[in-house]
């Protein structure tokens, strides 16, 4: 199943950048649009396979976010307290 980023349920009781099996569902949108990682998933034996977060894949890209990592890094590095 995806369209509904496993970020978007608040959970501390698992990691949202790994897929979640619940019941018979296999969650696997593990939200790459909003700097997750792109997962993939073998339907044979449902062995699955993570990028890198995509925003060290693509600094420059905000996704579905409001600042890219690299304007997010320059705001920090202009903003030590």
């Amino acid at each position: 199943v995806g369209h509904t980023p496993l970020q978007s349920f608040n959970s501390r009781k698992f990691d949202p950048n790994k897929p979640q099996r619940w019941s018979n569902i296999n969650l696997l949108d593990t939200g790459c649009a909003f700097n997750g990682v792109l997962t993939l998933m073998n339907l044979e034996d449902r062995t699955y396979v993570s990028s890198d977060p995509s925003m060290l894949l693509y600094p420059d890209e905000r996704g579905r976010n409001r600042s890219s990592y690299n304007e997010i890094q320059e705001f920090l590095k202009n903003n030590k307290s």
